[in-house]
């Protein structure tokens, strides 16, 4: 802001034109575009998820289920951390990628089994 008032709107457009620069050329526009993508995804990781996994379970389960997902994060970094460089030095970074969406398939189908038996246990149990 400081910039601008001192009458710097056209260093601030030199200064942002250039550090746009690389983008226009072909091999970093896809790369400039799944960076921003996977930054906007990632500001709305958490809160979905803490939303999502609060809302599944019983009131009194809410703190478990927190301290569990927030395990279950740091433990698939580390687990990535520590697993990552064996694959991408055997297998490449394609072994690699087939190997997270391998994961995150399977983690999908486990969540998508849960859910499809807790409504189908919402509907046998009587209510009232």
């Amino acid at each position: 802001m400081r910039t601008c008032a001192r009458g710097g709107a056209a260093r601030l457009g030199r200064e942002m034109a250039t550090a746009l620069e690389p983008a226009p050329r072909a091999h970093w526009l896809p790369a400039t575009l799944g960076f921003i993508g996977m930054m906007a995804m990632s500001s709305v990781n958490g809160p979905v998820r803490g939303i999502f996994s609060q809302e599944i379970v019983a009131l009194r389960w809410r703190t478990t289920t927190s301290a569990i997902a927030t395990i279950r994060l740091a433990l698939g970094w580390v687990s990535t951390a520590a697993v990552g460089g064996d694959v991408v030095a055997h297998g490449g970074f394609s072994g690699l990628c087939s190997l997270s969406a391998g994961l995150a398939f399977g983690a999908t189908l486990r969540l998508c089994s849960y859910l499809v038996a807790r409504a189908k246990r919402a509907r046998l149990v009587p209510t009232g």
